[in-house]
């Protein structure tokens, strides 16, 4: 003899799956971020778009902007082959960011957010 299957216990074994994926999907996020290699990304990031621009960039430091943004502190750009040129531009942060659209539909747009400085970094 068998005892029919109780409609309570069906609800409470289908909120137990939404709660293991929501953690598993979590796990996967917090993973993700902490272990993506996001440094040699992000160079080889700004060194494809200042050769696709014809420039040179440097930067002393490399940091990351929520969520797929980079931002360099303090960064120079100048036009590419002019050594000892002085630079067309200096800023104290210079914050590239891509369009989540484009990028979507597998076109690369980026939004430029800069701050100039006056003196030297």
């Amino acid at each position: 003899m068998t005892l029919p299957e109780k409609p309570m216990a069906r609800q409470a074994n289908s909120r137990g799956r939404g709660g293991t994926l929501a953690f598993g999907l979590l796990l996967f996020v917090v993973l993700l971020l902490a272990l993506f290699p996001y440094g040699p990304l992000a160079r080889r990031l700004v060194a494809r778009t200042a050769a696709a621009a014809g420039v040179d960039v440097a930067y002393r430091e490399l940091g990351y902007v929520f969520p797929l943004g980079v931002a360099l502190r303090p960064a120079e750009i100048s036009l590419s082959g002019g050594r000892g040129v002085e630079p067309v531009f200096r800023g104290s942060v210079v914050t590239v960011r891509p369009r989540i659209g484009p990028l979507l539909r597998g076109r690369l747009v980026l939004d430029l957010d800069a701050r100039a400085c006056t003196r030297p970094p």
